[in-house]
């Protein structure tokens, strides 16, 4: 079984981006800190793929998709959400 995940980029103008990478493996608390320094701290997202950095202005990310979700998340983050349609 893989431990793929998959990131869908939404940017604002209606294009998406998919991406898929390995489990990034560590500590998970310290993952935890990442997310919330990389997404929701900071101004862009950067991420490496296939060798090139791509830095991605936050102001041009309408939202980031991932899955599945990391086991350990920042404490601000609500947990068990569901859509519903309407």
């Amino acid at each position: 079984m893989s431990n793929d995940r998959l990131l869908t980029i939404h940017f604002i103008d209606g294009s998406e981006m998919k991406v898929t990478f390995p489990e990034q493996g560590g500590n998970p608390l310290r993952l935890a800190k990442r997310v919330q320094e990389a997404v929701i701290d900071s101004r862009q997202f950067a991420i490496e793929i296939g060798g090139q950095l791509y830095v991605f202005p936050m102001s041009s990310v309408k939202y980031l998709q991932m899955n599945p979700s990391p086991d350990e998340l920042p404490e601000n983050i609500i947990l068990g959400a569901a859509i519903i349609d309407e």
